[in-house]
């Protein structure tokens, strides 16, 4: 029971942190994108007000 029982809690923490790492790479795509907007952004902006 105990061997099964540490196998499933293996395979939860496994899944956990396949979660927590897709979301991480996620976020840091998000964040790439926002970054690479951003700029972008301000720089038409400054146009438009020049």
């Amino acid at each position: 029971m105990k061997v099964l029982h540490s196998k499933t809690f293996f395979y939860e923490f496994n899944f956990v942190l396949f979660l927590t790492n897709t979301a991480i790479k996620k976020i840091l795509k998000l964040r790439c994108f926002f970054l690479g907007i951003l700029p972008r952004a301000s720089v038409v902006d400054i146009n438009h007000h020049t």
